[in-house]
C-alpha cells in the first residue's frame, strides 16, 4: 500500500507539470502555465506528502477495518463478481440435469447421485448373476452332450444351438468392459480455503458389441465404417451363421446337409472364426486399461505435495465377455459333436468328389442310423 501510495503521488505531480509546462502555443499562454506551476510548488510540498505516505497508509488500514467498512468492501467485491460472471461466462444450461433428478424425485443432486450409484450396483449385481446362472446352465447342458456315449439326439442338438443363441445374444447385447478413471476427492488450499472436489470422472465407457459397430458405422468415415463390418462381420454374423448352419447340418434341411456352405460353418469355421482372438484381445485391452490408468492416477496422485487426490480405478470385465467367451467355448464344443456324428455315417466332408452309388450309400446309412438314434 505504502509504494503504491508513493507511486501515485509521483504521477499526479507528472501529471500537473506536463499540464501546465506544456502543450502551451502562444508567449501569453506558456507564461501562464510557468505562472500556474510556480504557484504550485508553493503550495504544494510533494516531498512533504511523500514523507507522509507510512502515516496515509495506517489511516487507510485504519479506516478499512472498520466493521461497516468490511461489510461494504464484501458487498462491492461480490456485486463485481457476480457481473464478470455473468459478463465472462456462458449460461449452464441444466434442464437434463433437472430432469433426472425429477424423474427419479431425488430432491437435490447429492441425493440423486447416491440413490441411482446404488442402483446401478443393485442392476451390476443382478446382471452377473444371472450371468452365471446362464454359464451354468451352458456347462450343464454341453456336459451331456460330451458325457454321451451315444450320439446326441434331436432334442439335445436343439437345446445346445438355443444355448448357443442365448450366450452370442449376451456377448454381443451386454457390455464387455467398463473403463472408468475418475477421483474420488480432489482436495487443495486457496486463499487459506479448503477447496473439495468429489468424485470427478476423468473418463469412462462402457459399451458392447453392438453399441461399438454402431458407433463405427455412424461416424461416416471410410476406414471407421471398415473396421464396423469387420467386427459385425466376424463377432455377430460369422457366429450366427455357425449356429444355423450347425442346425441345418444336423437336421438336413431341405437336403442341405451335403451343402459346401453348410458343411464350412457347421464344421470347420471353428478354425478359421475370429471370435476367440477378439475375446483374447479383448482380455489384453483390459489389462493393458487397468495398468495404464492405474499408472497415471498414481503421477497424478504425486504430482504435488500440496494437493490431495484420491484416485480410483474402477476398469472391470463385465458380464457380456464372459457370455462371449462361453459361446466362443460352446461353438466348438458343438462342432465336435457334430464331427461325432460324421464319423459312423462313413462319409467325407469337404473332400474328394463321391460317386452317386457312394452318395446313395451314404444316405442309405444315415437313415438307418437316423433309425436307431429315434
Amino acid at each position: 500500500m505504502e509504494n503504491l501510495l508513493d507511486k501515485m503521488i509521483v504521477e499526479v505531480d507528472q501529471l500537473i507539470r506536463e499540464k501546465n509546462l506544456s502543450g502551451n502555443e502562444s508567449w501569453w499562454e506558456k507564461l501562464l502555465g510557468q505562472f500556474q506551476q510556480l504557484v504550485t510548488d508553493i503550495l504544494v510540498d510533494v516531498q512533504s506528502f511523500r514523507s507522509r505516505v507510512p502515516e496515509f497508509t495506517d489511516l487507510i488500514f485504519a479506516e478499512l477495518s472498520k466493521p461497516g467498512s468490511k461489510t461494504n468492501i464484501k458487498n462491492f467485491l461480490h456485486e463485481k463478481l457476480r457481473d464478470f460472471a455473468e459478463n465472462s461466462f456462458n449460461r449452464t444450461d441444466y434442464s437434463q440435469l433437472n430432469a433426472i433428478i425429477g424423474k427419479h424425485g431425488c430432491g437435490d443432486l447429492e441425493n440423486c447421485r447416491i440413490q441411482l450409484t446404488q442402483e446401478i450396483d443393485k442392476q451390476n449385481i443382478l446382471a452377473a448373476q444371472k450371468a452365471i446362472w446362464v454359464l451354468v446352465l451352458a456347462v450343464g447342458i454341453f456336459g451331456l452332450g460330451m458325457i454321451r456315449k451315444s450320439q446326441p439326439n434331436p432334442k439335445l442338438v436343439l437345446a445346445l444351438g438355443l444355448t448357443c443363441v442365448t450366450l452370442l445374444w449376451g456377448g454381443i447385447s451386454t457390455p464387455m468392459i467398463v473403463i472408468d478413471a475418475k477421483m474420488s476427492q480432489l482436495a487443495f488450499q486457496l486463499l487459506g480455503e479448503s477447496v473439495v472436489f468429489e468424485n470427478q470422472v476423468l473418463y469412462f465407457q462402457s459399451k458392447s458389441i453392438t453399441d461399438v459397430v454402431t458407433i463405427l458405422t455412424s461416424t461416416g468415415k471410410a476406414d471407421m465404417i471398415l473396421v464396423g463390418v469387420l467386427v459385425s462381420v466376424f463377432s455377430i454374423a460369422f457366429p450366427i451363421a455357425k449356429i444355423l448352419a450347425s442346425l441345418f447340418y444336423y437336421y438336413d434341411v431341405g437336403g442341405l446337409r451335403y451343402n459346401p456352405v453348410i458343411q464350412f460353418f457347421a464344421l470347420k469355421s471353428s478354425k478359421w472364426s475370429m471370435a476367440d482372438v477378439m475375446v483374447a484381445a479383448l482380455f489384453m485391452a483390459y489389462i493393458g486399461f487397468s495398468g495404464l490408468i492405474s499408472s497415471q492416477l498414481e503421477h497424478l496422485t504425486q504430482a504435488s505435495q500440496h494437493v490431495k487426490v484420491l484416485a480410483t480405478d474402477g476398469t472391470s470385465l463385465q458380464a457380456g465377455f464372459f457370455l462371449f467367451l462361453g459361446f466362443c467355448l460352446a461353438s466348438m464344443v458343438l462342432s465336435g459333436l457334430l464331427e461325432k456324428m460324421v464319423e459312423p455315417l462313413g462319409f467325407e466332408y469337404g473332400g474328394k468328389h463321391r460317386s452317386e452309388t457312394d452318395t446313395s450309400l451314404v444316405k442309405s446309412a444315415e437313415k438307418s442310423h437316423r433309425v436307431q438314434l429315434s
